[in-house]
């Protein structure tokens, strides 16, 4: 009776035993990714154990140096290269992530800052929301690009982005003085451009060609989306307040950033510090660059006053 009640098919058996097996290897290697991720944030920052002792620094020091962390840290496979700079980036992200997420989603005992960056940080990760509004968070910075008439209004514009932390045709920023470090001085740099290389605004190489062609359509479809989005009462501000079709402003945004590509360094001289380094003084802006109004530009938003600056 009792053999009856416990006898088992073989084939059941097989599978019970099988499942055993391979729910112990897949806890097994749980565990060992787990215990990897433990042993390698354990050693995040630098670790004698990245040496690779087994090579003579003094015939490839770059192997006795990082041998070790290469063989402990593949290629990840969205990354084209990893060095010991992006994994402390990562480190960083996480660490800031993990506060973000503790203010965001403590609700309680939260000190006024605390607060405020979790709030902040839990709208900008509330996809439901931000999709349901579409575009209409943005329709007054849309609205007030259009209301620009004149050079004066430009520039007005172009200095309260600046203080607001928006792209411009010119960044303003602060940085100690290169010749005195006792001594703080406003910078002024390029301007912001939609590709990430101002040389692929003027090669005709085929890349550059594509990505001109790519970027003018993405920009399009941006203006699309724009216009087919909710509209005020009266108005289109989905077209920024104008009636010119999608692709002839997208066309208008490539010319005007190619101007400025321009009038911009390239890549490597950009490197160069003496490049980077014209300390001049406000007035003495006015003879550098005629065309922009700088006191009324640095009389914006910001109003932070100063004698002098470089760029």
């Amino acid at each position: 009776m009792l053999k009856a009640q416990g006898s088992m098919p073989k084939a059941q058996r097989r599978n019970r035993v099988r499942w055993a097996i391979e729910s112990s290897g897949l806890c097994a290697l749980g565990l060992a990714l787990l215990a990897r991720s433990v042993w390698q944030r354990s050693l995040e920052g630098f670790s004698v154990d990245y040496l690779d002792r087994s090579v003579d620094a003094c015939t490839d020091f770059y192997q006795f140096a990082c041998g070790n962390w290469l063989t402990t840290h593949p290629l990840p496979a969205d990354r084209s290269h990893y060095t010991r700079l992006n994994e402390l980036a990562d480190r960083n992200v996480r660490i800031v992530r993990s506060i973000l997420e503790d203010a965001a989603f403590k609700k309680s005992g939260r000190t006024a800052d605390e607060q405020k960056i979790g709030d902040a940080y839990a709208a900008c990760v509330d996809q439901e929301t931000i999709e349901a509004k579409g575009a209409r968070p943005i329709l007054p910075l849309i609205r007030d690009i259009a209301a620009v008439k004149n050079r004066e209004q430009l520039i007005k514009l172009a200095a309260r982005f600046t203080h607001d932390g928006f792209p411009s045709f010119l960044t303003l920023g602060s940085a100690p003085d290169a010749h005195d470090s006792t001594m703080f001085i406003a910078t002024l740099g390029q301007g912001a451009l939609g590709l990430p290389d101002r040389d692929l605004y003027l090669k005709d190489d085929e890349r550059s060609t594509t990505l001109r062609k790519e970027y003018v359509a993405h920009v399009q479809r941006m203006f699309e989306l724009l216009a087919s989005g909710p509209v005020g009462p009266g108005r289109s501000p989905g077209q920024g307040g104008s009636s010119d079709p999608p692709e002839r402003m997208a066309q208008a945004v490539m010319d005007v950033e190619t101007a400025i590509a321009r009038a911009t360094l390239d890549r490597v001289a950009f490197r160069d510090p003496r490049r980077r380094d014209n300390p001049t003084t406000v007035a003495g802006l006015a003879q550098i660059a005629p065309n922009i109004d700088f006191p009324l530009f640095f009389a914006g938003p910001a109003r932070h006053p100063f004698r002098a600056s470089t760029f």
